[in-house]
């Protein structure tokens, strides 16, 4: 708190100091909790790798990883697409001839609909996972590297002075 004083000295209003609030008490806590949790996970890189190669091979072995699991769903969605094809034509045929659609050829243009369905499905999660696993091992390489005195922290970039421009002699006037 402080005090307001008049010209000649005299208090002529206290102020009383202000509360900490609970907002800035949870900031606190949440800042404490982040900070615990980067301990927690430079110290999981710090144990698991020992230099820069072997977490770029870990971050390519599960990025290929996810790449073939991508290529499966994928080529699992051209059969399926084929398929579909296919019987949609048997369909067809059954409808040119002025007969009835089987009710399991129904059934089966039904069950390959969902499947595509489930395949596009699970093809976009798949590529979720893959940029946020890129993502994720790009933050540990900067981590680690910046752990193990690699690279400066963001927080102290490296000044370079500037130099003047030079000028090319073949422009030169």
């Amino acid at each position: 708190g402080y005090e307001i004083l008049s010209e000649l000295g005299r208090v002529l209003e206290v102020v009383e100091p202000q509360q900490i609030s609970e907002e800035s008490e949870e900031v606190q806590r949440s800042r404490a909790k982040q900070a615990a949790l980067q301990e927690q996970e430079d110290q999981m890189l710090l144990r698991t790798y020992s230099e820069v190669g072997e977490l770029e091979s870990a971050m390519e072995r599960k990025l290929t990883q996810l790449d073939r699991e991508t290529e499966i769903i994928r080529s699992n969605l051209e059969k399926n697409e084929l398929a579909l094809t296919a019987s949609r034509e048997q369909a067809a045929n059954y409808q040119f001839g002025g007969r009835p659609i089987p009710k399991s050829l129904l059934k089966n243009m039904d069950e390959q609909i969902h499947e595509r369905l489930g395949g596009t499905q699970m093809l976009v999660v798949r590529e979720q996972e893959h940029q946020g696993t890129k993502d994720r091992y790009l933050g540990y390489l900067d981590r680690f590297k910046e752990l193990k005195g690699l690279k400066k922290s963001p927080i102290t970039p490296e000044k370079t002075p500037s130099l003047p421009p030079t000028t090319d002699p073949a422009s030169a006037p």
